[in-house]
């Protein structure tokens, strides 16, 4: 796992593009294990869908799926959230006062027949009289 301090060209992009692409930051062990996790979470809310049988506005069965929270039932995700990783790019990329507002997996089937673009949501969300910055971190 790489975890060497980001270069000025690296912060110049997330602060002039609002997203920054890591190549290598993650350990095949720790990308293994996070895949695993998506597969359970994608397993779970598939679940969820079949018992209500129904779908909301955001998740296309077989397609896409947005699945928040699921750090409060898994360790292994609650361990990546808040390892010092992530808490290192937090407070370089929107500095030391960064916490976590939501977590999410966004998974994409594969042959997804439906368009799912690059777009940044909560760039600026007034929620509860505050502002959130522009910037966010997310894993792909």
């Amino acid at each position: 796992m790489t975890q060497r301090p980001l270069t000025a060209a690296e912060l110049d992009a997330f602060a002039r593009e609002g997203y920054l692409v890591l190549e290598r930051a993650l350990s095949a062990d720790l990308l293994a294990a996070l895949r695993a996790e998506a597969d359970h979470a994608l397993e779970w809310h598939e679940g969820e869908i079949a018992a209500r049988k129904t779908v909301d506005r955001l998740n296309y069965v077989g397609e896409h799926y947005f699945i928040p929270g699921r750090s409060r039932e898994r360790r292994a995700l609650a361990d990546y959230l808040r390892s010092d990783l992530m808490a290192q790019l937090a407070r370089a990329l929107v500095g030391p006062e960064a916490y976590l507002f939501i977590e999410l997996f966004v998974l994409k089937l594969p042959q997804n027949r439906v368009p799912f673009g690059w777009h940044q949501d909560h760039g600026y969300v007034d929620a509860y009289g505050w502002v959130v910055t522009p910037n966010v971190i997310g894993m792909g």
